[in-house]
């Protein structure tokens, strides 16, 4: 994502799909988005039947609603109009949407809060991705894994069976063909799996290509379900295989924080306990829910001001995305810390 300071506005540039999700949390009721859109005109004579004529128009809104289309690829920003341009094809206090489109800009006036610099910051930099895949001797699933999480992307089944030994090399080729099909691209492939299955595949890929295998990551997981591709990200092995990514992150501090809370070691959660150990310093890294930082009133502000108080201490700081399995998990907590020491 491509962002350009100008006054006390922010342009920005998605560059990406995961850009505009990342928007939502940025985005809130109350701001003031403009950017160039179209208006439907309707001609003067009313007696004509036809729905109007789009313009071309610059508008101001006042957010109210934002929503991320995924399926259409865009960011549908709707509010109030407050100002905009031609003035004959714009009316103030009307409802318009704003589509935001990979490559379209728009600016936003507002004052973003810690964690919202936090974001935008992580989304001027290239984002890894990767492909995951979790196989056995029975199929494969494949999937997507982007700072979004992870998304299911297609399940493969083998027919290749040891009962029979003339059809088993080349029923289980075919099967090989039909993965490597599914995980062209560019990304880093992590492949996990019980048994010796991903070994065999990797040592069939080596030869059959060789451009793809280097591509390729073998990792751990006990199964080849979707419980399989949450595995590989929580043991790391994503992580050590694309880098530092968001969702590997929360996953993996979500497990070290309820090892620590199980073995009362150091670690504390609750608004209070936490806002006491940052006043002590004691933070190693302040965890919190989305949920509470995008939440109007009180815990919001709170939230933020810990969250802000706490990087000045120099501790790091893991913001759990709610629409994750980690992010889901960790929303029963809301606030959390690991310590560098305990403060009682």
């Amino acid at each position: 994502m491509k962002t350009f300071k100008a006054r006390e506005a922010l342009k920005i540039v998605p560059e990406s799909v995961e850009d505009l999700w990342l928007l939502t949390k940025i985005v809130e009721p109350g701001d003031a988005v403009s950017g160039r859109s179209e208006r439907r005109v309707k001609a003067l004579d009313l007696t004509r039947g036809d729905s109007g004529e789009k313009k071309k128009v610059f508008v101001e809104l006042v957010a109210e609603t934002i929503e991320f289309a995924e399926h259409a690829s865009r960011l549908r920003i709707t509010g109030t109009i407050s100002s905009g341009s031609p003035p004959e094809f714009v009316q103030v206090g009307e409802h318009h949407t704003l589509d935001v489109e990979p490559g379209n800009s728009f600016t936003l006036k507002k004052t973003l809060s810690a964690y919202q610099e936090g974001l935008l910051k992580k989304a001027r930099q290239v984002r890894p991705k990767a492909l995951l895949v979790v196989m056995d001797d029975r199929g494969a699933m494949v999937a997507r894994y982007s700072v979004r999480g992870i998304q299911v992307k297609c399940e493969l089944a083998s027919s290749a069976s040891k009962r029979d030994p003339k059809a088993f090399e080349q029923d289980r080729k075919k099967f090989y063909v039909e993965l490597t099909q599914a995980v062209q691209g560019d990304e880093t492939v992590v492949v996990g799996g019980p048994g010796f299955a991903k070994e065999n595949y990797y040592k069939w890929l080596k030869d059959a290509d060789p451009e793809t295998a280097k591509r390729v990551r073998l990792a751990t997981a006990s199964t080849a379900e979707r419980s399989g591709l949450n595995e590989l990200v929580k043991n790391g092995a994503v992580e050590k295989a694309i880098g530092d990514a968001a969702s590997a992150r929360q996953a993996g501090a979500l497990q070290e924080f309820l090892k620590r809370v199980a073995r009362n070691g150091l670690a504390c959660y609750g608004l209070e306990e936490v806002r006491t150990a940052v006043d002590a310093g004691a933070i190693e890294t302040l965890l919190l829910s989305d949920v509470l930082l995008r939440k109007s009133g009180k815990f919001h502000e709170e939230a933020n001001a810990l969250l802000e108080k706490a990087l000045k201490t120099g501790a790091e700081a893991v913001v759990f995305d709610s629409d994750t399995d980690a992010g889901r998990e960790f929303e029963s907590f809301a606030v959390g810390a690991l310590l560098r020491y305990r403060t009682r």
